[in-house]
């Protein structure tokens, strides 16, 4: 999963992605798009799941915020 932002950051691993999405405001945190993203991320961390969901929903999330 490489995923590249607007800014020029890369997410590239599950932790990249997890330390972008505490990095973003309690507010933004708290939007449903994100709070999905977390819940794949944290269930692909904790499993053998493919990262493809997760990585959909990652540029989902990014894309509404505009980062994407």
């Amino acid at each position: 999963m490489v995923i590249e932002l607007k800014d020029g950051r890369e997410l590239v691993t599950l932790p990249d992605a997890r330390a972008l999405i505490l990095g973003l405001t309690e507010r933004a945190q708290a939007r449903p798009f994100w709070v999905y993203a977390a819940e794949l991320l944290l269930e692909a961390a904790n499993s053998d799941r493919d990262l493809g969901e997760v990585s959909l929903q990652l540029r989902r999330a990014l894309m509404r915020d505009g980062m994407l």
